[in-house]
């Protein structure tokens, strides 16, 4: 086991940990000049507790399986809108909410990525 820093051809830049020569431990993954992912890696996913951040503030912090959010999260899109929810291989799904810029919110479920099923829309007054 060992810490290091590995070049990508596409220009991506991993820093962290290696555990037999693979991505596996704690490290940071630049994808471009406005993505990065920083958490924990496995065989050169992203697996375990991390988070994905992308431009204008957007972030996604949750439990990682298999590169993809799974389990509890949050995430700030790029327009400001804040989730809060579940994930069931990297798709909101389940219970959640929104929280839009206006204040508003949707509580209630999810699938596909989008409220659906039972909730409730509380408007900003």
């Amino acid at each position: 086991d060992y810490k290091g820093l590995l070049l990508f051809n596409d220009n991506q830049i991993y820093e962290g940990e290696f555990c037999n020569g693979e991505i596996t431990g704690l490290g940071r993954r630049f994808i471009d000049q406005d993505s990065m992912y920083e958490g924990m890696f496995a065989q050169g996913k992203y697996c375990g507790k991390g988070t994905l951040y992308g431009a204008n503030g957007a972030y996604c912090t949750a439990i990682w399986e298999d590169g993809k959010p799974n389990g509890q999260g949050k995430e700030r899109l790029e327009d400001g809108t804040l989730y809060d929810g579940e994930y069931k291989k990297g798709v909101k799904e389940g219970k959640g909410q929104f929280i839009f810029t206006d204040g508003s919110k949707y509580r209630g479920d999810f699938k596909n990525n989008s409220p659906e099923g039972v909730g409730e829309l509380i408007e900003n007054n």
